[in-house]
Parts: C-alpha cells; structure tokens; sequence
C-alpha cells in the first residue's frame, strides 16, 4: 500500500479513515482485505436512487467494488480535487471551479458549465445546480430538433415537387391494396405467375377502393408517367409509378418526430448565440457532457457517505443511525430498535442471520395494500417478553408509520442483567415446576380417595386404615421436620455469625450462581456480528462488523435502566434484604435467649 491511511478502530476493527480527498483519491492502493464491504445489493440501500443507478453500471442490482472504484476515476479524471466529497452541505449544487481545466474531460465539462450558466440566464455565476443541467438538455434538444427540421426541409427540396405533393397521397392510399393485387414472383421459378395481369377499372372492383383507384389511374399515374393509361393499370406502369414516387416517400418517412413549426422560425432560433455556441460543441463531443455532468454534481454530494458505509463502516459505528441499510426504528415492548433491515425472504435470511449471535425479531409490516418483511436486531430488554405475534409499530425513514406483527424470533442473548437473573430464573423455575408436580400429584390422590369414599358404602375404618393414615402423617411430619431442621441449622450456622461475615457470605452466594453466567454472557455479546446480518440480505461483508455494550444501547433504546445499573442495584438489593433478615434473627434471638 503505497499511500499512508489514518486507520481508526471501531468495534475492536481497524479501518481505513476517510476524510480527505486524497483518502479517496488513493483507494484504489488499499487492500481489498480491508475494506470492509465488496458487494451491496441495490435494493435494500436507504439512498439516493440515482446515484446508486449511476454507480451500477452493469445494471445486474448490485454495486461492486470495481464499480466504486470506476466512479471515483471517473471523478478524479474532471475534479481538480476530490476534498469536495466531505466539505461543505451536501447540496446538488457544483462549484465551477472544481472542474479540472488541465485535462480533456474536465475541459470540455468546464466549457459546457459555461454555456449552462448562460443558458439559465446567470451568465458569469460561479456555480450550476443539477436543475439547470437537466434545463441545457431541453435546450440541447430544442436546437438539434430545430437544425434537423431545417435539414430534412432543405433535402425535400429536390423531390417536393407540385407533382408529388398533389398525386402522393392518392398513391399511398392504395398502395397496400394494388401490391396485394399484383403479388411480387417468385425468385427464380421458370414461369411467373400471371405476367400479363392487368388492373382493369372495367372489372368487378371493390366499392371501397374503386374510386380511389379510378383516380390514381386516370389522374395521378397519367401525370407521374406522362401519359394516358387508358383505364388500365399493368404491373410494369405500377412498379414504375412506384419507382417514381420512391424519393419522395422516403423523405416524407425521414421527417423528425414530435417537431412542430415553421422552417423560417426554426432558422430564426438557429441564429441565436446560444443556438450557435450548442450546436458547435458536437464537434468538440462534449453535447453528452450533460449526462457526466449530472455524475459530478450526484457524486460529488453522495459519494463520501457512500464510501463511509462501504469501504468502511464509520455511519454504522458513530451512532448516528445513518447508515444505508438502515431502513427505520421498530417500536415494540417499551423498545426502539433503531437497527432495522429490509428482508425478501424471511426463511433464507434467518438462516444465516442468526449466525450473528444477536437476538433477532422478523416483523411483518403492513401499511394500507403495501407490505414488506424487516428485521430488527434487539440489544437490550429481555428475549422473554418477546414473541410471535406480539404487535407494534413501525417508523420508515419517511416518517411513515407500519403496523408490525412479529413473524419469528431468533433467540439470543441480549443483556448482562438477563444473564445474571438467568440462572435464578431457572432454579425458581425448577422449584415451582416440582412444587407444582408434588401438589398435583397429592391432589389427584386426595380427588381418588373422596371419589372412591363417595362410591363405596362407609364402612368402620379399620385398624389398617388407621395405622396407614398415622403412617402418613407421621412421614408428612418427618418431611416437616427435616425441613425446619435444615433451615434451623442454616439459621443457626449464621446466626453464630458477625453481620459482616453473613453479607459477605450472602454476597459469595449471589455471585457463585449469576457470575459465570454474566461472564459467558460478556464474551457472546462482544462476538455480535452484524456482517452476518448483511450478508444474510446479499451484500457481501468483508469482515466481521462487532460492536460494544455501550453501542448496543444505542441500537435499542428502553424505557428501563441499562444493564451494568440493573445489575449493580438488583446486588446490592439482595445483599440489603439479606442482611436485613440475618440481623433482624440475631436481634430476635438475643432478645429470645434465655438468661445465663
């Protein structure tokens, strides 16, 4: 790499900054290993549609990184510098004295400039907009039709004769119809089919064509050929009218289409400076400059932001929410997912999105007949509270507003106070689903046994009926019994403790259960990659796109605290209570004790 790039790091990736015209001028020598994008698919870009048009070439959806490169060519080829990019409001507007005058595309770019400001009547201006680009094309266009009015009118000159004019429409009224009548032979058959046919006005014609005929034969062939045809026409008088009127119909076919006016006001136009000065620049082939003007002028306002998501992924990374494929915010659960991406096919791309290890949610959206698919990346909140079906709604960045209704959830951790809550959500969970099972078994015996007592006649309870209820109490006793034992001893072994020792031990406990989970939770949420996301919606992704805790907060806004404050309150609570209760058990026992 023969130029020096200030490299900045971005979700733990070193990229290449851009900032300067030089930056851009010299990318072409950066590694393609380290760009960050090769391939963008059109479609899905939030962008301006033309400059993507212009930057796709080959017109096949997707903008390559040959096709970048060929557009800032392009561009160093006509700007004398390409510090444009990134100073200044992006505006359609371009500085006239950008254009490279040293070499021949931005000197006949500057020499149509000129004319441009002219023809907008700002004759001496410093600057053109995009309006006034499209403007000189109608001009362009007016002149070269009003030159080629006056050149078709001065060929007809030797072929608009009074003869035509007056017998040429007469003759192409039936032309279809005579060809018809006299079919062309056969090339190379040794006998022609009816030589010697005749068109005889005598004969048996159609009504509808009779008297046209009539007067192309009395009248109109009799002054093309010279003479009378005696109400006969054969097909050697028909191929030499033909030929006669050949010149002139094919000038009348040469006429230009959609003009309208006079030859004289036409060559009053033609006179003007403006005219003389557009039609002379054909020769110096810059009249298509406008088109490569209209490059300039888009390229010249699009092309850095275009870079800053393709080469590297400064839009992404600096909180801004601009990047391209952005395309607006999901509002669902007390959540703003900001981070939202178009989808055509929901199955594909969940396939490979979720190698991302971000939690993601597939939404479909509605808007009057219009729909569409998106997915929206959650980063904070809880994956619990989140389902299929569950509503909310949608803000493109037109500021139009969708109903969404989740289609799919792609499962994944999202925050540090869910991973330290997991792991007593799950013993709870554990506790209450064999709470449940021991209940409902007792349940479900205690309804046999009343049913059976209904359905069986009272009989005297018998001494093995009685020994087995006393056996059962006596077991529901021992589990009592056994339970206060633990608990007393749990109580007692504290109790024989300091305050001190008993919140540090409490603590020890908390943080035995919820703190290897935090920890594998820390290492999946730094691994988060959106590149896998991208390239689940056809862009090839060159390197892994990662992001922080502190970043994924900005991708999901919520209305509750952030998770490092979840965490640090929901300890010290449980620290809190715990020392509340082992205190206030050693007060009661001091209090309890029975004098020495």
């Amino acid at each position: 790499m023969s130029y020096n790039y200030n490299f900045f790091k971005a979700g733990r990736l070193w990229q290449a900054g851009l900032e300067t015209g030089a930056d851009v001028a010299n990318l072409a020598s950066l590694d393609r290993k380290l760009w960050t994008a090769l391939v963008a698919p059109v479609a899905s870009l939030r962008f301006d549609k033309r400059t993507l048009e212009l930057l796709d070439t080959d017109k096949d959806g997707f903008i390559r990184q040959q096709e970048v490169l060929d557009a800032i060519d392009f561009l160093s080829k006509r700007l004398s510098s390409l510090d444009a990019l990134f100073a200044g409001e992006r505006t359609e507007t371009l500085q006239l004295d950008l254009l490279n005058k040293e070499t021949p595309e931005g000197k006949n770019l500057a020499t149509l400039a000129n004319l441009i400001v002219e023809n907008a009547g700002k004759k001496g201006a410093k600057e053109i907009t995009l309006a006034e680009i499209n403007a000189i094309e109608a001009t362009f266009k007016r002149f070269a039709d009003a030159q080629a009015f006056v050149d078709w009118a001065e060929a007809g000159k030797a072929v608009k004769t009074r003869i035509n004019e007056e017998n040429y429409p007469v003759f192409a009224a039936i032309e279809a119809k005579v060809d018809e009548f006299f079919p062309a032979t056969a090339e190379g058959a040794l006998v022609a089919e009816a030589p010697d046919a005749v068109l005889d006005l005598a004969a048996n014609l159609n009504p509808a064509y009779a008297a046209s005929v009539a007067k192309f034969v009395n009248e109109s062939a009799k002054a093309v050929l010279g003479r009378d045809l005696g109400g006969k026409l054969s097909r050697a008088d028909w191929e030499a009218a033909k030929a006669a009127f050949a010149p002139y119909k094919a000038w009348l076919a040469a006429k230009p289409e959609g003009v309208a006016g006079s030859v004289e006001d036409f060559k009053k136009d033609l006179a003007s400076p403006l005219a003389k000065k557009s039609l002379s620049l054909s020769d110096q082939g810059v009249r298509t400059g406008a088109a490569e003007l209209e490059k300039v002028v888009l390229f010249t306002k699009n092309l850095g932001e275009f870079l800053k998501n393709f080469v590297n992924q400064a839009k992404l990374y600096d909180g801004s929410n601009e990047a391209v494929y952005r395309v607006g915010t999901l509002y669902i659960d007390a959540r703003e997912c900001t981070l939202c991406f178009d989808v055509s096919d929901e199955g594909a791309h969940s396939a490979l999105a979720a190698k991302s290890r971000c939690c993601l949610l597939y939404a479909k959206l509605v808007r009057g007949a219009a729909t569409r698919t998106i997915c929206a990346v959650v980063t904070a909140g809880d994956v619990a509270d989140l389902y299929a079906g569950r509503n909310g709604l949608f803000i493109d960045r037109d500021g139009l507003d969708w109903a969404a209704t989740v289609s799919k959830v792609v499962e994944a951790q999202i925050s540090l106070r869910e991973a330290f809550w997991a792991p007593w959500k799950k013993i709870f969970n554990t506790v209450g689903e064999q709470l449940k099972k021991f209940i409902g078994s007792k349940g479900d015996a205690a309804t046999a046994a009343i049913t059976e007592k209904v359905e069986t006649p009272p009989a005297a309870p018998s001494k093995a009926d009685g020994a087995a209820l006393a056996s059962s109490v006596a077991a529901l006793s021992v589990g009592i019994g056994m339970a206060g034992a633990a608990l007393a001893g749990l109580i007692g072994a504290i109790a024989g403790l300091p305050a001190k020792d008993v919140a540090l031990g409490l603590l020890a406990m908390v943080l035995i259960v919820s703190l290897p989970s935090v920890i594998l939770t820390w290492f999946n949420l730094r691994n988060r990659d959106i590149g896998a996301i991208l390239n689940a919606g056809g862009w090839a992704v060159n390197r892994p796109l990662r992001f922080s805790l502190k970043l994924a907060r900005k991708f999901t806004l919520t209305s509750k605290p952030c998770c490092c404050k979840c965490i640090i309150v929901a300890v010290l609570f449980a620290i809190a209570i715990a020392s509340i209760a082992a205190l206030c058990y050693l007060h009661c026992h001091g209090c309890c004790a029975p004098a020495a």
